[in-house]
């Protein structure tokens, strides 16, 4: 038994995933892959991530997956265990090893990332006592071209001399601080695998959203509108724009988080096209004493 630590997976061991990856989703019929962030390895070199592999001789038996969206001090994390080899302690024994590495790298928080219909997930969450943190939905766009003759809202690639309003308008949108909130719209301008878009109204700034660019896949972030100006109907047009950019981008698939207690924000994404296609549940990995 060998436990493997890496902070980017050779091309071999990003095969040996794939396939146990191909063997738990088939097994357990849910969609393991976006817990597990594969594509964050073919982005940025700057990227936060660790990773931790289970080998028996040259066999992955476990794969535990943990990444930084934004903060580099703040993960979120996903595994899998080959479907013959669960119960035999070999996620607990990768929980260990990533426990001993973030408190090596100063980690402040651990998110463990389980699609809500995984069963096993839920349990396994359960019976190490991690707190549920929160819920979110994960949606698609529909794909249809939304309708965009009648927007009053312009749409443009975000520059430097628009970052400390988009920050203002994150932090007021999010209950931020500004530090909180600049450290996001910072991030999302300096990564390549990134397009901040800026929203005005008669030439002043009313909002951004980020996209991060994984083709086929575009996700869609930091989605926010000046408080003051909420409820004109704004938000809608925005990302209707937003998602008439993509979809001109051969293939693209269109996706969005929400919280699952933000009906709000739901409701808003569903009238504009989006679907909910899974839903993931967020715990506390308490590292710390682990």
């Amino acid at each position: 038994m060998t436990i493997v630590r890496r902070t980017k997976l050779s091309p071999d061991e990003l095969n040996d995933v794939r396939q146990l990856l191909q063997t738990c989703e088939k097994h357990d019929g849910i969609h393991l892959e976006l817990s597990l962030n594969l594509s964050m390895h073919d982005q940025d070199e700057g990227s936060t991530r660790y990773d931790f592999l289970f080998y028996e001789g040259d066999d992955l038996q476990g794969y535990l997956a943990s990444y930084a969206i934004v903060d580099p001090k703040h993960l979120e994390m996903g595994g899998m265990v080959a479907p013959e080899r669960r119960r035999e302690g070999i996620f607990r024994s990768l929980l260990q090893a990533a426990a001993e590495t973030f408190r090596e790298n100063g980690i402040q928080e651990v998110l463990l990332v389980v699609e809500n219909t995984s069963e096993e997930g839920k349990a396994m969450a359960e019976s190490l006592r991690f707190p549920l943190s929160h819920s979110e939905y994960m949606l698609k766009h529909s794909g249809s071209e939304p309708e965009t003759a009648d927007d009053h809202v312009q749409l443009d690639l975000a520059s430097e001399e628009d970052v400390p309003a988009l920050t203002s308008i994150h932090a007021k949108a999010f209950d931020d601080s500004e530090e909180e909130a600049a450290t996001v719209i910072d991030h999302n301008m300096a990564s390549s695998s990134y397009d901040v878009f800026v929203a005005r109204l008669d030439s002043e700034i009313i909002g951004s959203v980020s996209v991060m660019n994984n083709h086929p896949n575009y996700f869609l972030s930091a989605f926010s509108i000046d408080p003051v100006l909420q409820g004109q109907g704004l938000g809608g047009q925005v990302l209707r724009q937003t998602v008439a950019r993509l979809l001109l981008r051969d293939g693209a698939m269109v996706m969005i988080e929400v919280e699952v207690d933000n009906r709000h924000a739901l409701k808003l994404y569903q009238n504009s096209g989006f679907e909910i296609v899974m839903g993931h549940d967020y715990y506390r990995f308490g590292f710390e004493e682990f």
